[in-house]
């Protein structure tokens, strides 16, 4: 695509180590229109220690991570604990997003607020039936309100039953 033909924009994207710029039709919505931003994925995706410099999601906000959800969605994938850096909005609007991050990182979910477990308590449900030990991200008030999540989790794995409240504990005798 030249330049003539379309109405072209570079897009910057944060800069560090890892980051390149690349050029994208403006009028074409990434998510939409699936247009992979892959190249622009970090290879680290977390803190550097050695020289300060910080890479990936930490240095987005919500603004460049909703124009960019491939790109988040394949930073979770490769590292779930980068989703400490997704903010609750995007989580709220992908949250299969939370799915690929449990996947791959359990601990993942504490980064999960207890409103997107209530309200999101079907995909929990998944989560618990994919790993049990999710259970103990998932918090005392959303067990309480939802406790067929703990049921499905109990039903996999016994042991998880450490990761219950005592009023939970006390109200479901086992």
């Amino acid at each position: 695509i030249n330049q003539e033909q379309t109405n072209e924009t570079t897009n910057t994207i944060p800069s560090g180590p890892q980051f390149t710029e690349t050029t994208i039709d403006s009028n074409i919505n990434p998510i939409t229109e699936n247009i992979a931003l892959k190249e622009v994925i970090p290879s680290a995706i977390k803190e550097t220690k050695s020289d300060n410099k910080i890479t990936s999601l930490q240095e987005t906000n919500e603004e460049w991570q909703l124009n960019n959800y491939e790109v988040v969605l394949d930073a979770v994938k490769k590292d779930g604990l980068t989703l400490q850096y997704v903010s609750e909005n995007f989580q709220k609007k992908y949250p299969n997003v939370v799915i690929e991050a449990a996947r791959q990182d359990i601990d993942s979910l504490k980064y999960v607020s207890p409103e997107f477990q209530n309200v999101n308590f079907k995909i929990m449900i998944e989560i618990v039936k994919e790993n049990p030990f999710a259970l103990k991200y998932i918090s005392n008030d959303v067990q309480l309100k939802r406790p067929g999540i703990v049921w499905h989790a109990l039903e996999r794995n016994g042991s998880v039953l450490q990761f219950t409240s005592e009023q939970f504990q006390s109200l479901y005798p086992h």
